[in-house]
C-alpha cells in the first residue's frame, strides 16, 4: 500500500451550494436594494454567509484528508496519530473515529488556522471527547473505498 493517501472535496455538490447561494443573494440584493427591501437585504446577507462557509467545498489544491505513516491529518482540525486512534467505523457514508487518549491529546495542531475557516465547512465533526466523525460523501471517491484504503493503512501503521 502507499504510504501516503490525499483525499480531496469532489467540487461538485460545493459548486451548487456556493454558487447557488450566490446567484440567489445578488438577485435578492439587486430587488431589495431596487424595491427598498430590507428584508431582501437580510436574505442576501445569509445566501452570502452560505456561500462562503461552503466555500472550501470547491478547493482542489488542498487535501481535506490526508492519510500517512505519520497519522491521519484532517484540514482544519490536524494530526491525529495512528497510536491515538482505538478503532475505526464505517457506517456506509463516514469515518468514525475511536481516539485514545482524550481528543486535545491525540491530535498534534500543525496549521495555525484563521478565524475564517475556523467558521467554514470542514469534512470532520467533533461527536465526543473521543471521537471525531469524518464525512467521506463530500471527498472524491467512494465512501466504502476511502474508509478501505484509510482502515488499512491503520492497520498497517499503528492500529490493531
Amino acid at each position: 500500500m502507499s504510504e501516503r493517501l490525499e483525499i480531496y472535496t469532489d467540487p461538485t455538490n460545493g459548486r451548487t451550494w456556493v454558487f447557488g447561494a450566490t446567484v440567489i443573494g445578488a438577485i435578492c440584493m439587486l430587488l431589495g436594494l431596487l424595491m427598498n427591501q430590507p428584508l431582501l437585504v437580510l436574505i442576501t446577507i445569509t445566501c452570502f454567509a452560505v456561500a462562503l462557509y461552503k466555500y472550501p467545498m470547491l478547493r482542489s489544491t488542498r487535501p481535506q484528508v490526508i492519510a500517512a505513516r505519520e497519522g491521519l491529518t484532517l484540514d482544519g482540525l490536524g494530526r491525529i496519530r495512528w497510536n491515538s486512534i482505538r478503532s475505526l467505523t464505517f457506517d456506509g457514508q463516514s469515518i468514525l473515529c475511536h481516539l485514545d487518549p482524550d481528543f486535545e491529546e491525540a491530535i498534534n495542531v500543525e496549521e495555525t488556522e484563521t478565524a475564517l475557516r475556523s467558521i467554514q465547512f470542514h469534512v470532520w465533526h467533533r461527536i465526543e471527547a473521543d471521537q471525531v466523525r469524518i464525512d467521506l460523501k463530500h471527498l472524491r471517491g467512494t465512501p466504502k473505498d476511502l474508509f478501505a484504503r484509510i482502515e488499512a493503512l491503520h492497520k498497517e501503521v499503528g492500529g490493531e
